[in-house]
C-alpha cells in the first residue's frame, strides 16, 4: 500500500507500507516507512532503537539504547527536539522514584517539545512535521472530581515520562487535552 505523508516545509514523500515486513526482504522497502515498532530509513537500514536516559533508582540514571515507542490509534509519536529539567526531575533523581509519576526502571524526564514523527489513525488535529509542546499530564475527564471541574484532583490523572530520549509516545488523553502547536 502506498502512503503519502507531508513532512516539514510541505516536502512530500511516497511511503511503501509493507504489512508483515519482517517476513519479506528488507530491500523491497523504498524511502521511509513508519511501523509501530520500528523505523526503516533507506533500503536495508532498520532502526528499532533510540538513545535514552533511563532512571533505575536513587541517583542512578543510565544512557542506554531502548526501543522506539509504538503508538496506538489515538497517540502521537514525537521526535524530541528539546527537554528541560525541572525541580520535580531533581527530586525524583535524588529519591529514585515518584509515587504517581514514574516507577523505575523508566525513561526519565517529562518537560519537552518536539516535532511530530507519526500520528495514530484517530488523531485529527495533528500531523507529521508539526512542532508541538506536550504538558506532562492529563486528567481523565470522567471521574468524580473531573465531572465537578476539579481536574487537579483527578483520580485517573496520567503522566508522561521519557523526555530524555529521541522519541516519546504521547498518549491519546494528553493529545486531546494538552498537546499544543508551537
Amino acid at each position: 500500500m502506498l502512503v503519502k505523508i507531508l513532512w516539514q516545509n510541505d516536502v512530500s514523500l511516497q511511503l511503501l507500507l509493507i504489512p508483515g515486513w519482517r517476513d519479506r526482504q528488507v530491500d523491497q522497502v523504498e524511502d521511509i516507512v513508519y511501523l509501530p515498532t520500528c523505523w526503516i530509513l533507506e533500503k536495508r537500514t532498520v532502526i528499532e532503537k533510540m538513545t535514552a536516559a533511563v532512571l533505575y533508582g536513587k541517583q542512578d540514571v543510565r544512557i542506554e539504547r531502548v526501543s522506539i515507542p509504538s503508538i496506538e490509534d489515538d497517540d502521537v509519536l514525537l521526535r524530541i527536539k528539546v527537554a528541560l529539567t525541572c525541580g520535580t526531575d531533581a527530586k525524583v533523581y535524588r529519591r529514585g522514584y515518584h509515587a504517581r509519576m514514574i516507577v523505575p526502571p523508566a525513561v526519565f524526564g517529562h518537560e519537552l517539545a518536539g516535532e511530530i514523527a507519526a500520528v495514530g489513525r484517530n488523531v485529527q488535529d495533528f500531523h507529521a512535521g508539526m512542532r508541538v509542546v506536550a504538558a506532562n499530564s492529563a486528567p481523565c475527564g470522567t471521574c468524580f472530581y473531573c465531572r465537578r471541574d476539579q481536574e487537579n484532583l483527578c483520580e485517573n490523572l496520567i503522566f508522561i515520562n521519557g523526555a530524555y530520549a529521541e522519541y516519546i509516545c504521547i498518549p491519546g488523553q494528553v493529545v486531546r487535552q494538552n498537546l499544543l502547536p508551537i
